[in-house]
């Protein structure tokens, strides 16, 4: 059966026992059997207790001997089992109506059911599922024809919705640009793609693919072979991939808009538009790579000058470079390294000259906005 087959089985399942829970015909909790189960296993535990304890009392066996320290060790055995079955009776209470709520509002993910097989709770908590308990107290049921820890079924996954979400803010964000995002840009881009995949469990990866929280991957055919666990690191690489070629054609798709001349405004020269181009040119310089060092100062200096290139101190922010230190806290630095890795990339010309002037400019500006007072284009500092 599918994963949707699995979960739609599941549904109905939950959907009956709730509407005959309704109905008074069932109760919630362990049916009647499997209450007189437990019943049955605890008298049974507490007549090995009556022996061990009756021998344990018997004057003629001394309290160094083996076989004391034996009816001790079953005493305490017993002890640990009845709690040890106490503790899951709570919890499948406790968890079976956590699980039937998020079954009802559609909040199961298809990652449960990935292996093509159930989970097996609906059975367990509509009472559908045998039950057994161990020699140790634990409870079991019976999943796909064998008998399973109830401490090894009871977690599951929901859907990943906060991750999906995260991951569509962030390609909304190139969506609605005016603009389409320079190599810098979309290289950031791509790198928060990689940074949010990576930090996401198995679980939470299988969701976003298998659960239409990301629209286009349910036309994506994935080898099942990939859903092993394994082969968890293919996956996320074959996702990240998926998602980064989508951004980039979405920014590619963004026309580059130069706005005409308005009714009735005269026609610029060529000169103009050519002045006019250099500015902008400039200034995108200039956004890039303030932007980035503001954001996130390591992956932008990684674009410019590669891996490895700086080292930064998590606790002072005081980011390395060769024989040069940046703090990045303090505006003077970080219009110094932007200038810098600004030069490296485009090379000194009256272009780049430009571009210098216009940062301390550009980081005021920030400043200004934060409701801050300007201090890299006072009178007389920084010229």
């Amino acid at each position: 059966m599918t994963e949707e087959q699995l979960l739609s089985t599941d549904r109905q399942k939950v959907a009956q026992f709730l509407s005959l829970a309704e109905s008074g015909t069932v109760q919630a909790g362990l049916t009647p059997k499997q209450k007189q189960q437990q019943h049955e296993y605890i008298m049974r535990q507490r007549d090995i207790y009556a022996n061990a304890a009756f021998r344990a009392q018997d004057k003629l066996i001394p309290k160094t001997s083996p076989a004391y320290l034996q009816n001790i060790q079953e005493m305490n055995q017993v002890k640990s089992n009845l709690e040890n079955l106490a503790v899951q009776q709570k919890a499948i209470g406790e968890n079976q109506q956590q699980y039937l709520d998020d079954v009802e509002n559609g909040r199961i993910s298809k990652a449960n059911y990935v292996d093509g097989k159930s989970s097996g709770l609906a059975d367990i908590y509509s009472g559908a599922a045998n039950m057994n308990i161990d020699d140790f107290g634990n409870l079991t049921f019976e999943v796909d024809g064998e008998y399973k820890p109830y401490a090894q079924l009871a977690d599951y996954s929901l859907k990943s919705i906060d991750t999906a979400n995260g991951i569509l803010d962030l390609v909304d964000k190139v969506a609605s640009s005016k603009k389409p995002f320079n190599k810098a840009q979309m290289g950031m881009f791509n790198n928060r793609i990689k940074s949010v995949i990576n930090e996401a469990s198995r679980s939470d990866v299988v969701s976003l693919i298998k659960d239409d929280l990301l629209p286009g991957f349910e036309n994506i055919d994935i080898d099942s072979e990939m859903f092993k666990t394994e082969n968890l690191p293919a996956l996320k690489e074959s996702v990240i991939d998926i998602i980064n070629n989508a951004a980039n054609d979405i920014n590619s798709s963004i026309p580059v808009h130069i706005d005409g001349p308005k009714e009735n405004t005269p026609k610029l020269t060529q000169a103009e538009i050519n002045r006019q181009k250099k500015q902008q040119r400039v200034q995108n310089r200039v956004t890039t790579v303030v932007d980035g060092l503001l954001k996130n100062p390591m992956s932008t200096i990684m674009q410019f000058l590669g891996n490895d290139a700086a080292k930064m101190d998590s606790e002072t922010k005081i980011i390395t470079i060769n024989d040069q230190t940046f703090d990045m806290k303090r505006g003077e630095d970080i219009a110094l390294l932007a200038k810098q890795l600004d030069a490296l990339e485009y090379g000194n010309n009256e272009t780049t000259g430009l571009v210098k002037q216009q940062i301390p400019s550009y980081l005021d500006d920030i400043r200004e906005s934060r409701g801050k007072e300007r201090i890299m284009t006072l009178p007389g500092l920084n010229k």
